[in-house]
């Protein structure tokens, strides 16, 4: 995938923002992560082994990463995709869009407000109604593949599989989904068919639980974005 568009982090940023909004000024983040040490071997000491006796260390991909990175390869650069934000339970947002090669829209909707955001590679811009001038964005930048971030896991686990269904729970540092917050974060992610479908992601923000639930489907045949 060459996709450059910033689809995902926008996802969870808004789930952040809206529960920002929804709550007090204190953020608090509880998370408790379970932390492994490679093992260490020590050097030979018979002085006569080569080094072609010595194999390497090797660290290769669990069958957990194999899987999510199939996943979303399976997904391409070319799907539509869905959004919704709860906060106590309650819909505060939702949205809706396509992503194509290195372009992405989307519509965003809070409350009585709908907004259209387009990125076409670096630039961005948003559209307050359907009957409103474009606006591009000043902080529109470069960033990596929307769903990139999510085959970088600090920590993945298997929770089920039933040979059509997986379901995974990924720990992740913000920085690689491009998110500008503290704690790690914790994804869970469905597969099915070996494509990603959706992912879901929950914390306890300003007092009150917010909730991003995320859906993606592969479609070949959809029209181009193009600047407005």
């Amino acid at each position: 995938m060459h996709s450059r568009t910033a689809l995902l982090r926008l996802l969870i940023a808004v789930a952040l923002i809206t529960a920002a909004c929804s709550g007090s000024d204190d953020t608090t983040t509880d998370t408790t992560t379970a932390q492994t040490s490679a093992p260490t071997t020590e050097a030979p000491q018979n002085t006569t082994t080569s080094l072609a006796e010595t194999p390497p260390p090797t660290s290769e991909p669990s069958a957990a990463d194999q899987i999510l990175a199939e996943a979303i390869d399976l997904v391409g650069d070319s799907y539509l995709f869905t959004s919704e934000v709860t906060v106590n339970g309650e819909i505060a947002s939702t949205a809706s869009g396509r992503n194509v090669g290195d372009a992405a829209e989307l519509q965003l909707s809070q409350q009585a407000t709908t907004l259209t955001y387009r990125s076409i590679g670096e630039m961005r811009w948003v559209q307050s109604s359907e009957d409103a001038d474009w606006v591009q964005l000043e902080d529109s930048e470069e960033s990596a593949s929307p769903l990139s971030g999510l085959a970088q896991p600090t920590e993945l686990l298997v929770i089920s599989d039933d040979g059509s269904t997986v379901e995974l729970l990924g720990t992740y540092d913000p920085a690689v989904l491009s998110l500008d917050t503290t704690g790690l974060l914790e994804v869970s992610l469905t597969i099915e068919d070996g494509v990603l479908a959706s992912l879901d992601f929950s914390d306890e923000i300003g007092g009150g639980q917010i909730a991003l639930r995320a859906t993606f489907t592969p479609q070949d045949d959809l029209d181009p974005i193009v600047a407005p």
